[in-house]
């Protein structure tokens, strides 16, 4: 009988270290930088050339954000060190341009990165092409965060209308 009080003891002792470590995680979890944006007020971008990419316009507001820091359409990592984070983002716009390709990809200080384009065909005036996807990246203090766009038509103007975009550590 005291070797079975013994074990409980020591399964009760273990379980409570265990929920001890989940709580320190849960709390360094949580203050990792995140961050989470939408675009509250929409502007037309014009392709000037074809197959070139440009800032979205407009300006984004923050629901919530740790570390980072939002102007205009520009996201700004104030972390202290080099992180490496998940990006997803969901984007509905449209075109005044029949039969319009249009790609978008977050650009990291003006940099496009070409593996993370989405692209999306809208065909016709008015019509709402709605399109969304993730990937990972990383970010140094200091570095930028845009999304960008870029049509098939120059001349172009795509507006998104809606934009939500959510930065993750991972």
């Amino acid at each position: 009988m005291q070797n079975n009080m013994i074990k409980a003891i020591h399964n009760i002792v273990n379980a409570i270290n265990l929920l001890t470590r989940a709580i320190k995680d849960v709390r360094i979890t949580s203050s990792l930088a995140n961050g989470f944006y939408y675009i509250s007020s929409s502007a037309g971008t014009t392709c000037t050339l074809a197959d070139t990419f440009y800032k979205i316009l407009g300006t984004y507001g923050a629901i919530e954000h740790t570390d980072f820091s939002v102007s205009g359409q520009t996201i700004t990592y104030n972390g202290t060190k080099t992180a490496k984070f998940l990006l997803n983002v969901s984007v509905s716009m449209i075109a005044d341009t029949l039969n319009v390709v249009a790609s978008y990809s977050p650009a990291v200080n003006g940099s496009v990165n070409a593996n993370l384009i989405l692209t999306r065909k809208i065909g016709g005036i008015g019509d709402v092409g709605s399109l969304s996807g993730s990937g990972p990246f990383h970010l140094d203090p200091g570095d930028e965060l845009e999304i960008h766009v870029a049509c098939d038509n120059a001349g172009t103007v795509l507006t998104a209308e809606k934009m939500l975009i959510s930065i993750q550590p991972i």
